[in-house]
């Protein structure tokens, strides 16, 4: 019945555009859930976050995101050096505007991204230098292309505060646009799963109103005889009365044979429960987000079970295509034509370092490998390095290789002088 239902609900949804009222009026779906007065709720990207599962996606895909440093490389032959305090880097690690944190900022952008499916940001410049972003509200711009030969983008802005409209030229602005079929509008996640957050909701919004008598079950009174009708209407009131309020929870006492028989929860209270789960997961799917990071605990993944696995399955097919989509805007819209071979990359390991007895494991084996300098892995965990720690150490005693070079160098002279 629940995926009946959903199909009822993803049926009215596709004559709908995303902020309209959903109106259930079906008899079917009145039967079902009980409910007298045809419902209306009107979904939207904020509204939507009245929904748990869906503040719970947003806030732990947001919240990991904005909390990743973001570095800055060169491309320089075929190696690539990290480039320090590169005004970008100080933009996005460190305070984008005068009001806002880099954090602050970092997970608005994200929170838009997510929800209504693009981020934009105006920049601002002294000279040629880019000095802040500012976050612009997605609910308020269009983007169109300029009608010319050169059909670029144009960002038309109407601002709530100041009741103006602005047009952008595209270098103005940054825009990360989520998934999208023609590569300029990202599409809202919410859009695509309207009808599910609308059936959550609803079966919220009922589920409420049926523990609203205290969670209480239904009782029924069993007599030994009929009763008139003004016994029957006074035993019902003493009733209702003696198991509410402040009575609630007090002893029952019952006489000259009646019998009082606790029922179950009704079969529609159980299906507003169920529902809330089915619905609570299928947010989950459609925002990529593993059921049990955001607490149901009823599905398990095939990514593992141990929170390593699941933090390692987020990064791997949540996280590493939303950054690629970030980095790709970061790229194209904040370095200056001037810095070809530079690009941005956020810095996972900051996500994966809390594993710290994996992490060592790791490290140990890529230092004994020659992947990494002692150095290098030192700054994966935002540590200071050390007089010597650039060189990579060969395996057999661990020891600097421009070392063991030597020392078998002295060794064939010194059995050379010896023949």
């Amino acid at each position: 019945m629940i995926l009946n239902a959903l199909q009822t609900l993803r049926r009215k949804a596709a004559h709908a555009l995303l902020g309209h009222d959903f109106a259930f009026r079906n008899g079917q779906f009145e039967r079902l859930w009980g409910v007298s007065d045809y419902e209306v709720i009107s979904v939207t990207p904020l509204s939507s976050l009245k929904t748990s599962s869906v503040w719970s996606c947003v806030r732990l895909i947001a919240g990991v995101a904005a909390s990743l440093p973001i570095d800055v490389y060169e491309r320089v032959g075929d190696r690539r050096e990290k480039r320090q305090r590169h005004p970008v880097e100080t933009l996005l690690d460190s305070q984008p505007n005068p009001e806002m944190s880099a954090n602050a900022f970092r997970f608005a952008s994200w929170a838009h991204f997510l929800l209504w499916g693009n981020s934009y940001a105006r920049k601002v410049y002294s000279g040629s230098r880019l000095i802040a972003l500012w976050l612009l509200d997605p609910r308020y711009m269009t983007v169109r292309r300029e009608p010319s030969g050169m059909r670029e983008l144009v960002y038309v802005y109407d601002d709530p505060e100041t009741q103006t409209r602005t047009t952008y030229r595209q270098a103005d602005i940054l825009h990360i646009p989520n998934f999208s079929l023609d590569g300029i509008n990202g599409m809202s996640v919410i859009e695509q799963a309207q009808a599910g957050v609308a059936l959550n909701q609803i079966a919220n919004r009922n589920a409420a109103r049926a523990m609203s008598n205290a969670a209480k079950p239904s009782l029924n009174l069993e007599v030994p005889h009929a009763l008139q009708e003004k016994t029957r209407a006074e035993m019902k009131e003493r009733l209702r009365r003696e198991s509410s309020g402040s009575a609630s929870g007090e002893p029952l006492i019952t006489e000259n044979g009646s019998k009082l028989h606790v029922l179950n929860m009704p079969y529609k209270d159980a299906l507003y429960l169920e529902t809330i789960q089915a619905t609570d997961e299928q947010v989950a799917m459609m925002f990529g987000v593993p059921p049990a990071m955001i607490g149901i605990l009823s599905k398990t993944t095939s990514w593992g079970t141990g929170v390593s696995e699941l933090k390692q399955g987020f990064l791997d097919f949540t996280l590493a295509p939303l950054l690629k989509a970030y980095e790709g805007s970061y790229d194209r819209a904040l370095l200056s034509d001037r810095e070809p071979e530079h690009y941005i990359k956020h810095n996972t390991g900051a996500y994966l370092r809390m594993d710290l007895l994996r992490t060592m494991q790791a490290f140990e084996v890529a230092i004994r490998s020659r992947i990494y300098s002692p150095n290098e892995a030192r700054a994966f965990l935002d540590m200071n390095g050390y007089e010597g720690g650039d060189e990579y150490f060969a395996q057999m005693q661990d020891i600097p290789i421009s070392a063991a070079l030597q020392n078998t160098a002295g060794t064939e002279q010194q059995g050379g002088g010896g023949q």
